[in-house]
């Protein structure tokens, strides 16, 4: 288990009551048990990822990066390539796109997809994480404008919301968080070479390890319940990746829905 440092208070987020177990939060009736797998770039989300669905009675959902990196624009460029190439111009523009690829993968879960109804799955991240680690610092960096922050939000709240929502997404009952230091992340990035991350640099990997770490030290104080792993120790011991894998299912299945 890591130990996440001590960071400043952070404010109260008006209309953010966190992921569940809170008052007035529904629960998830029918639905599995899903998990949110959160960490920084490189921290080792997909392999974890691979490890846990290993495990019997397991669903893994990733990123639907496929989407992002597939050639879609006129240049024969992807949404991601967009992205890193012009941060300031085409932030708004992957944000909605994450959100809506995201948002579709949880719809078509809930909607019958979901081998491991009565089980546990797995996503890599979430549309509120995303919200919070990429959406929010994008705004505060000033790489999304008021008037940009302002429709993004809005259509975050209109298809995340717990009563009434677009599309009736359920939350998720927890959280997996992969503790991992920027320099151990860009050192993963620069080895792995994926496609659109060639221009992310050390900073940039501060900026979101700062984000994760408020995050969940938020959700741990909102009442989420959050496993910690020490992502840094984890790297290249298959047979201990094994047991955390089996250690987080066996706490996830303890999970209220």
């Amino acid at each position: 288990m890591a130990v996440i440092p001590d960071i400043p208070d952070i404010p109260d987020i008006p209309g953010d009551p966190g992921i569940p177990g809170n008052p007035g939060i529904p629960g998830n009736p029918g639905n599995p048990r899903i998990v949110s797998v959160e960490g920084n770039i490189g921290a080792g989300k997909s392999t974890l990822l691979a490890a846990l669905a290993e495990v019997s009675g397991v669903e893994v959902v990733p990123e639907p990066i496929e989407e992002w990196c597939r050639p879609s624009l006129p240049d024969g460029s992807s949404m991601l390539q967009a992205y890193y190439a012009d941060q300031s111009r085409n932030a708004l523009s992957f944000q909605m796109f994450a959100m809506l690829t995201r948002a579709r993968q949880l719809r078509a879960l809930v909607g019958g997809g979901c081998a491991a109804r009565q089980g546990v799955v797995f996503t890599e991240r979430n549309s509120w994480s995303d919200h919070e680690l990429f959406g929010r610092p994008m705004h505060d960096s000033g790489l999304l404008s008021e008037a940009d922050w302002f429709v993004y939000t809005a259509w975050f709240d209109a298809i995340t919301a717990d009563r009434g929502g677009l599309l009736g997404l359920p939350r998720p009952c927890g959280i997996v968080y992969l503790a991992s230091s920027p320099e151990t992340c860009a050192a993963r990035v620069s080895g792995r070479a994926r496609q659109g991350e060639g221009s992310i640099d050390r900073d940039y990997l501060g900026m979101l390890h700062s984000a994760h770490v408020r995050y969940i030290e938020r959700q741990s104080a909102l009442g989420t319940p959050v496993f910690a792993v020490d992502a840094d120790a984890q790297r290249g011991d298959p047979e201990s990746l094994a047991r955390t894998a089996r250690d987080i299912v066996q706490w996830a299945r303890t999970l209220a829905v």
